[in-house]
């Protein structure tokens, strides 16, 4: 899904420099910055899956979970980005202001929002089973206790 979303924020960034350089051609080089201005929030929404699903994923990697249950958050924090971003995207292209909902429909700030909550679900998930984790010591001799290793003294090495 990162993957995926990146391709749509590579064409609309592709799609914001055609404009700019047709209007640095055409009109002038300051109409190049403003000409593609209402599509910056699309290409944000959808640039920083790349960022956030792999980081997600590594995170979860830390939590002492079966392998079936971190492909479900991870699938929960995926349906939830690629919501919000879709929706942005599609008010994007529609000319919405993604950064005021009240003046857009209801049903695309209620999709936004359950996105965004599906998104916040996951990575609470797995930052709760992270915390939750049972971290195990490492010990030379599997007979030894971590309280009997700070126990012994210290050896010196020259003796």
């Amino acid at each position: 899904a990162g993957f995926v979303t990146f391709l749509v924020t590579l064409a609309i960034g592709a799609m914001m420099i055609a404009l700019g350089t047709t209007a640095a051609r055409t009109v002038s080089q300051s109409a190049a910055y403003t000409v593609a201005t209402e599509f910056k929030s699309g290409h944000f929404a959808t640039m920083h899956g790349i960022l956030i699903l792999p980081a997600l994923a590594w995170l979860v990697t830390f939590a002492d979970w079966t392998e079936s249950r971190r492909v479900k958050v991870i699938a929960l924090a995926c349906v939830g980005y690629v919501l919000a971003a879709g929706v942005v995207v599609v008010e994007t292209f529609t000319a919405v202001n993604p950064f005021a909902p009240v003046q857009g429909p209801l049903i695309m700030s209620l999709l936004t929002g359950a996105g965004l909550l599906s998104l916040l679900t996951a990575a609470g998930l797995a930052i709760a089973g992270v915390r939750r984790a049972q971290w195990i010591p490492v010990l030379d001799q599997p007979d030894q206790s971590s309280d009997r290793l700070l126990q012994q003294e210290p050896t010196s090495r020259l003796a």
